[in-house]
């Protein structure tokens, strides 16, 4: 695989969709490229965050410990997804553990590299927030459903 990400693979992902072939080819270049083996801890719920992840290939499990009780799987994530997004965002800790899986490839990019991004284009700031407005609405709903299921679970 070659050092450096493909433009044209980055603007395959939906935060990067629709963006044109020269803004990829820039953006691309402050992204770096990260193998992870089956098994490999990427990070730990409650560490310092500043990373984002973009699966290329391999699989990630996104999860919480629950004490003794082991770990809630929060999300299975494939190629085309990414993860660590909230770091981008925010200043907090991880939320959760990102454990691979299947052995992975991952795009990355740093929270400082991101935001200079972010500061010199209002094409790809106006696209790529909206992508994250997108995700956090979509991981919204499913909190909402999950919210749900226990409520109901709860009144048997």
């Amino acid at each position: 695989m070659d050092p450096r990400p493909d433009p044209k693979l980055l603007g395959t992902f939906a935060l990067f969709r629709g963006l044109s072939p020269a803004i990829l080819a820039r953006i691309a270049g402050a992204f770096g490229i990260e193998r992870h083996p089956a098994g490999a801890v990427v990070f730990r719920e409650g560490e310092a965050g500043d990373k984002l992840f973009l699966i290329v290939q391999g699989t990630v499990r996104i999860s919480q410990r629950l004490g003794t009780a082991g770990e809630e799987a929060l999300a299975i994530l494939h190629a085309g997804d990414y993860f660590g997004d909230m770091a981008l965002i925010d200043a907090h800790p991880r939320s959760a553990d990102a454990i691979v899986d299947e052995e992975t490839v991952a795009y990355t990019i740093r929270r400082h590299e991101f935001l200079k991004l972010l500061r010199g284009d209002a094409e790809l700031t106006i696209n790529v927030l909206f992508r994250f407005i997108d995700t956090l609405v979509e991981r919204l709903r499913v909190g909402n459903d999950k919210i749900r299921a226990l409520n109901l679970m709860s009144m048997w």
